[in-house]
């Protein structure tokens, strides 16, 4: 066992800062005190590294450090065709969903243009009807666009990180290893 002993020399009073290898604590003081050392202070040691295990470790380290530079720089396939197709989705649902409520709104301003004391009420109801249910289908049909371009670029990204978790793995068990 280790012990650090703090004192200083007898005869000439210089500090004492030693490490000494004895069987226990009895045995250390007696060491210390045939240097000829006041002694203020022992303490015990944990035991030093093994240099082996030290070496070991730090080669595995370095390892894993490689392993982990191959992953970083590996990329992940780049489904391009999901990213045009969910985008052209979302902008062919943008564009049906305002068309929709622009095609109602002149169905609206002619219902109110054409609506004279002749026609009846009747006439302009349906006319209004007909410019409702329009925007209504064109909204309807505009969001279950953009809900599918949006779809088709959430599995977009599932499959580019499902594609690295493969690779993470095989870290994993190598660090394991």
């Amino acid at each position: 066992m280790q012990f650090h002993i703090l004192g200083a020399h007898r005869e000439t009073g210089e500090n004492i800062d030693v490490v000494i290898e004895a069987a226990d604590r009895a045995d250390a003081v007696r060491i210390a005190l045939s240097m000829n050392a006041l002694i203020s202070q022992v303490q015990q040691m944990g035991p030093g590294p093994d240099l082996d295990e030290v070496a070991a470790a730090q080669a595995e380290i370095e390892s894993l450090n490689n392993r982990l530079r191959w992953a970083k720089y590996e990329t992940a396939p780049d489904y391009r065709w999901l990213n045009l197709l969910g985008r052209s989705y979302c902008r062919a649902g943008v564009l049906t969903m305002a068309l929709g409520v622009v095609g109602a709104l002149l169905i609206f301003v002619y219902t109110l243009a054409n609506n004279d004391a002749d026609s009846g009420a009747l006439q302009s109801f349906g006319g209004m009807l007909t410019g409702v249910l329009l925007g209504l289908g064109g909204f309807i049909l505009g969001a279950a666009f953009l809900a599918s371009g949006q779809m088709l670029l959430a599995f977009r990204d599932m499959a580019r990180n499902s594609w690295t978790l493969p690779t993470m793995a095989r870290l994993l068990a190598d660090v394991r290893r």
